[in-house]
């Protein structure tokens, strides 16, 4: 077990950053402290002032020789959110109030710069899906990995490429669905993980082709893995409750809405997200 206390500046909020829905592998206790299954290992964190206090239990498979640089790009510390702020309400025109409303309520909300290759998998599960279902299939498909099990928990990494390619027959009993046909399409042509993270520096045209290429990725699910894999700003995953955001709330909409804030669009496309989801009670 590693202990590790890492600072960091500006505004963070820890619940917002993690309930939000754009990770799907951690969990709160009533203590306030979360616990995640990163690369690295099963992860436990607090915020204590201006410090993240974290334990972490680490697999052999995929040891990090600086988990403080690890965490410290999780979750985008450098990210300047005033800045952001300030952009947002700037641009906001009459609608200033509201963007003041749904920024207040998620204040110090962070986009996490997590692994491209679980949040492909993760994402192509999301279709048609809710958030607890695509919690419980990714913890199938990890599950099929005794090797990869944290310590005496009944937690397990994310799998690799070259171990789901070995289970394909396992991921066709899961009953995932027709998101089965697209994982297993998608494992079966990817030639290594390196391939997918190469595209971090390619176009946002070049990227999207290359993400759209693969059976089931369509613009939502490459927009997330854009936005919440490879910190692009600027793009805005669409689901249904974006489209019902522009239809009761905004008077500026897709390709409107995304010149508008840029460079910060998909940035306060989760703020909303999380903001009318609380607001319908959801």
């Amino acid at each position: 077990m590693i202990d590790l206390q890492i600072p960091f500046r500006g505004e963070f909020d820890l619940d917002a950053t993690l309930d939000c829905g754009q990770a799907f592998r951690w969990k709160k206790d009533e203590s306030g402290a979360w616990t995640g299954i990163l690369k690295p290992g099963l992860v436990h964190i607090i915020r204590k002032g201006n410090e993240l206090h974290c334990s972490l239990e680490s697999h052999q498979v995929n040891n990090i020789s600086d988990p403080t640089e690890y965490l410290t790009n999780y979750f985008d510390f450098p990210f300047d959110l005033s800045a952001f702020r300030a952009h947002v309400l700037e641009k906001s025109g009459n609608e200033r109030e509201l963007y003041t409303k749904i920024l207040d309520f998620s204040a110090g909300l962070r986009i996490l710069r997590q692994e491209p290759f679980e949040m492909a998998i993760s994402y192509i599960l999301s279709i048609q899906s809710t958030i607890q279902l695509i919690v419980r299939r990714i913890e199938q498909i990890s599950s099929l990995f005794p090797e990869n099990a944290i310590g005496n928990t009944a937690r397990y990494l994310f799998p690799s490429l070259k171990q789901l390619k070995n289970r394909i027959d396992a991921i066709r009993e899961l009953k995932l669905g027709f998101r089965s046909r697209y994982i297993i399409s998608f494992i079966e042509r990817l030639d290594s993980e390196y391939e997918l993270n190469a595209i971090a520096g390619f176009s946002y045209e070049k990227k999207f082709s290359w993400l759209t290429s693969f059976l089931g990725i369509g613009p939502k699910v490459a927009h997330c893995i854009m936005l919440f894999s490879f910190a692009d700003h600027d793009i805005v995953p669409v689901d249904t409750w974006i489209k019902r955001f522009y239809a009761e709330y905004c008077a500026d909409n897709g390709r409107k809405f995304t010149e508008k804030f840029h460079p910060y669009s998909g940035v306060l496309q989760e703020y909303i997200f999380r903001w009318i989801r609380s607001d319908r009670g959801v």
